[in-house]
């Protein structure tokens, strides 16, 4: 049938006013999703953000777990149980790790802070019973006992030894007695974390008299906190320089000694504490180009070997030159600015 013209043209018109907004609508830039189409749309980004969400949960368990970690050493397979029993007192142990990883006893630094023999990871419920359980183990003496087994053995190779008219092979002595066993000293230190830098909470104390003990400077200092190290440095003839460092596991306890300790007595001098340079730092510290202490520094920058200084030129000529009497305690010199330092 024939469409009237007027019909044909509509048609036609329509067709292309069709084709225009489609060729309009290729030429358009994609149009950018919604808030709502993304969130119901495939969920690639989601799915990427979830991951990156467990990964960052999955590291800071893991840095949780190495802060309740303690690295055990001064160890010997003579005395693992019993040591591990004694850890056993300070908290409820999750984890036995024997041996102690190299890489991570490596990346830790165990060996420069001390740490000798073999050593094991003992990682515990809290960080407040690892703490408990350093303080516990940290230059606890133990003495390997023997077992039964050796000393059947030892029995019965000391009859021999007698029926022989001397002593067994084995060293045992012909009434059965075993040879004196040597003493641990046992090691024990934070793996991660602010124990694990005990370089850094370093105190000095000075004006100490030539007759100060161990005893008497530890149970002094002690009244701020657990003393992981107390050196008391001596002369060549054995007498003491005057002074002693002293290492704590927490800032807290090293800002509580110099808080508590420093003006006080500890036989008949008064003593000055104040913080432990290492050398680096008190050569800064001496030419005025660094905040003395250096203590907010990030504890990861910490640098391996940095001593304490021994301070030949100040604190030995201190001791060489004061007169050892209670009021002689009452000269102070300030180590961090380094006064008095230059006295020697």
């Amino acid at each position: 049938r024939c469409r009237p013209a007027g019909q044909r043209r509509q048609q036609q018109q329509q067709q292309e006013e069709q084709q225009q907004q489609e060729e309009e609508q290729e030429e358009q830039p994609p149009r950018k999703k919604s808030k709502q189409e993304k969130q119901h749309g495939k969920g690639g980004p989601q799915m990427a953000g979830g991951a990156d969400a467990v990964t960052a949960g999955a590291s800071a368990a893991q840095k949780h777990h190495m802060q309740r970690a303690v690295a055990l050493g001064g160890l010997s397979p003579a005395v693992l149980h019993q040591a591990i029993a004694l850890a056993r007192r300070a908290g409820k142990l999750e984890e036995v790790v024997d041996p102690f990883p190299k890489d991570l006893a490596d990346k830790a630094h165990l060996r420069p802070d001390g740490c000798h023999g073999d050593a094991v990871m003992l990682v515990y419920e809290t960080v407040a019973q690892a703490a408990a359980a350093i303080a516990m183990l940290h230059n606890a003496k133990i003495k390997p006992s023997a077992a039964p087994q050796g000393k059947k053995a030892a029995k019965k190779a000391g009859k021999k030894g007698d029926k022989k008219g001397g002593e067994a092979d084995n060293g045992a002595k012909s009434d059965g007695e075993t040879p004196e066993q040597p003493v641990h000293v046992l090691w024990a230190r934070q793996v991660t974390g602010e124990g694990a830098h005990v370089r850094k909470w370093r105190v000095i104390v000075r004006n100490l008299p030539f007759s100060a003990t161990d005893a008497s400077v530890r149970a002094a200092l002690q009244q701020a906190g657990f003393v992981w190290e107390l050196t008391m440095p001596r002369a060549e003839d054995g007498k003491l320089r005057g002074f002693a460092f002293a290492a704590y596991t927490t800032r807290a306890h090293a800002e509580k000694a110099i808080k508590v300790v420093n003006g006080t007595k500890i036989g008949p001098r008064m003593v000055s504490v104040d913080w432990a340079l290492g050398k680096s730092q008190f050569e800064a510290a001496k030419k005025g180009t660094e905040a003395p202490s250096g203590l907010d520094s990030d504890l990861e920058e910490e640098s391996e070997g940095d001593d304490d200084v021994d301070m030949e030129g100040g604190i030995e000529g201190q001791e060489d030159g004061e007169a050892q009497d209670s009021e002689g305690g009452d000269e102070e010199a300030s180590v961090s600015t380094g006064e008095g330092d230059s006295k020697g």
